[in-house]
């Protein structure tokens, strides 16, 4: 999908885990890493980080040492209150999924790099986020747009624009359901719904990684891409 058009703005993951990152990078757009690309958050916490400068954030007296599915992580939980509209794993504190902070001193490093690399463009940079919630019973699509509309606030100013490309599942019974469904929110918001037949989790890695519904994703990116050119 790389072409001329999409240098033109930087390609970056928002969470809420790690599917977007690797979505960006698979496809040939990913611009770089930020704190969200590897992880598993919300947009509440975003938010609230946007809003502190990410100063609490790498606190060692913030990080502690989690369970995910058997598997040790480390977690900051210099935030942990977030409306209960999000998938419980993406709502135990800001979670470094493939970092350890509290023991590698390379890690720590990195996710400093990271935090000041997005540091750097909010507000400098047309910046096109992907941000991939996990849709749950209490999931509240209201509240997402504002929280949305509310984060692009922090990179958007008369120079530059923030694009957000929202996406969920909706899981269907019959193959012929299977679709991606798209609405133009305003501007610079684009909501997609993932008609499909499972949900991006579990053992098998092609499902786990969206890579069986790739057809669609590189659709929901080729009108992404076409969107935010034509605006």
């Amino acid at each position: 999908m790389t072409d001329k058009t999409t240098q033109k703005i930087l390609w970056l993951s928002l969470g809420e885990n790690c599917l977007p990152d690797d979505i960006l990078k698979r496809h040939g757009v990913k611009s770089f890493s930020t704190p969200y690309s590897s992880g598993r958050t919300n947009i509440d916490y975003a938010l609230t980080l946007e809003k502190n400068n990410y100063s609490d954030l790498l606190n060692i007296e913030n990080l502690i040492v989690g369970d995910a599915w058997g598997a040790k992580v480390v977690r900051s939980r210099c935030i942990i209150d977030a409306d209960d509209i999000f998938d419980p794993s993406c709502s135990k504190g800001f979670e470094f999924t493939h970092h350890n902070p509290i023991e590698s001193i390379k890690d720590r490093e990195s996710l400093l790099r990271k935090i000041t690399r997005l540091q750097s463009v909010r507000g400098t940079k047309n910046i096109l986020f992907l941000y991939h919630h996990r849709y749950t019973s209490k999931s509240d699509l209201k509240k997402l747009r504002e929280k949305i509309k509310n984060f692009r606030g922090y990179y958007t100013n008369e120079l530059v624009k923030c694009y957000v490309g929202f996406f969920y599942q909706e899981e269907i019974n019959d193959k012929s359901e299977r679709k991606l469904e798209f609405h133009i929110t305003d501007k610079t918001m684009m909501e997609f719904i993932f008609h499909t037949e499972h949900r991006w989790e579990g053992d098998d890695e092609s499902i786990f990684w969206a890579k069986n519904d790739d057809d669609l994703i590189k659709e929901m990116l080729d009108s992404l891409n076409k969107h935010i050119h034509s605006n």
